[in-house]
């Protein structure tokens, strides 16, 4: 769970339910208050995921100035984020989690976990490596508009959301 103080985490109990998440952060990262980063939904999306191939879910997360990992201890516990990357984040126009999505994903069949955003120039992807380093983007502005059918008959346009 994220909070302003940072994250914290709540452990499942035998019986399903889950213990209550009081007392100190398990990180002081991550959370919308100063003290922990000012991480702001609208703007840092923040996402679980594997990204060293452990087994153990790690945090990821996008500021302002570029992604930050925080890897996952064997106890359960979160290391201090490490910044990797100067990418997908608002200071390279990446400027809201709604209008620029960002994703965590395998795309290509080698196990690692990727970056893949729809940004302010159009797709780009972050790759891993088989020594888990991040590559650099590559851009994909193709349009998605008015795109060739693969019968050849023009294809329609899909949908756009306005933001105001």
């Amino acid at each position: 769970m994220l909070a302003a103080d940072g994250v914290r985490v709540s452990l499942q109990e035998e019986d399903g339910t889950l213990a209550p998440a009081g007392g100190e952060p398990a990180l002081k990262a991550f959370g919308h208050g100063d003290q922990a980063g000012g991480w702001m939904t609208d703007k840092h999306p923040r996402f679980l995921a594997d990204t060293t191939g452990n087994g153990r879910l790690d945090i990821v997360g996008c500021h302002d100035d570029g992604v930050w990992i925080s890897l996952q201890d064997e106890d359960g516990g979160f290391a201090e984020p490490l910044y990797v990357l100067d990418d997908f984040g608002t200071d390279q126009g990446w400027a809201s989690a709604e209008e620029h999505p960002r994703f965590l994903l395998k795309t290509t069949g080698d196990g690692a976990t990727d970056i893949v955003g729809f940004g302010p120039h159009g797709r780009r992807r972050r790759t891993r490596t088989r020594r888990r380093h991040l590559r650099v983007p590559e851009a994909r502005p193709e349009r998605l508009r008015h795109r060739p059918g693969m019968d050849g008959r023009e294809a329609p346009a899909l949908p756009r959301r306005r933001h105001r």
